[in-house]
């Protein structure tokens, strides 16, 4: 048996991930207990919520550990060879053109079919 070491937050972060999550769901909660305030006001407050919420929640390990892959994650799309303006429209127009052609093979392969069944069935024009 092979055993796995698992990554376990401090007490900490557990209260830091309770209080984040009671704060964005008492502000939804509040979002819909007080529909009679003004629009602005509730969306403020919720995505005050929110921003506040996803602050706390960064400040735990599996906050900086999500913040890590994020980063890695841009630095990787940075590292990406991005198709040039010619190479884009002439791939799009080859996708448009196959569309095209597969779009008649199947109006002719439905006409070829429904032309069968009237002969066969007799019904129809």
């Amino acid at each position: 048996m092979s055993s796995q070491t698992e990554e376990r937050g401090s007490p900490l972060d557990i209260i830091r991930w309770l209080v984040a999550l009671a704060l964005v769901g008492s502000a939804i909660v509040a979002f819909y207990v007080y529909p009679e305030e003004s629009t602005l006001m509730r969306v403020g407050g919720l995505l005050a919520a929110v921003v506040l919420g996803g602050a706390i929640a960064w400040g735990t390990s599996q906050g900086q550990t999500l913040w890590g892959m994020t980063n890695n994650a841009y630095a990787e799309l940075r590292r990406v060879i991005w198709p040039t303006r010619t190479e884009t429209t002439q791939t799009s127009l080859a996708v448009l053109a196959l569309v095209i052609l597969f779009a008649l093979f199947l109006w002719l392969v439905d006409m070829v079919l429904a032309w069968g069944v009237q002969r066969f069935t007799g019904l129809g024009g």
